[in-house]
């Protein structure tokens, strides 16, 4: 399986995930404002900006081959982030390997079924004017995470990582460096 991706700055690894119709061109302001702290990995997934197609689309298969990409770029436990459905693929990362992600960031999750039992440091990033995921979302998945903390990003709705990347970026930076700690 190929996989491509888009791959910027050094120090602590983050692995950026975006849902199944967008590529890895749709984190450059995350390629752009958090490489200058951290290795900043953006996957396309199977099919995906030239990416191999796969078998199969299964959220099973997805995972097996991103845990083989971070284990191939030599990332080790790398923070991982989570955009709209690419949280489902953090999750589902997180509960067949758990010993993989040494955090998660979570922006625009839905509520997943069958939530894993989280026990990394995880941040919660939502828009208040996301109609799609609302803040009574991202308050019930911050009352199951016990080691959660939930950041508002005030005016925004969805693409908050695009609308307002310097506000969703010092929200990530200001986690991944508290997790570093």
């Amino acid at each position: 399986m190929q996989i491509t991706f888009a791959q910027a700055g050094e120090g602590p690894p983050l692995v950026l995930l975006r849902g199944t119709t967008s590529d890895s061109r749709a984190w450059q302001p995350q390629l752009e404002g958090l490489s200058d702290e951290f290795t900043v990995v953006a996957w396309d997934g199977p099919r995906l900006n030239g990416s191999s197609r796969s078998e199969s689309l299964r959220p099973s298969a997805c995972v097996d081959y991103l845990a083989g990409f971070i284990r191939t770029l030599g990332l080790g436990r790398p923070h991982v982030l989570g955009l709209a459905s690419g949280t489902a693929l953090a999750l589902e990362l997180y509960r067949r390997y758990p010993d993989v992600p040494q955090s998660l960031v979570l922006a625009e999750a839905e509520l997943p079924a069958g939530l894993p039992a989280i026990d990394i440091p995880t941040l919660l990033l939502y828009g208040d004017r996301n109609g799609r995921t609302p803040l009574d979302t991202a308050r019930n998945l911050h009352a199951r995470i016990p080691v959660s903390q939930l950041a508002v990003l005030p005016g925004l709705g969805k693409n908050g990582h695009v609308k307002a990347p310097d506000v969703f970026n010092a929200e990530v930076r200001s986690f991944l460096r508290s997790v570093r700690n």
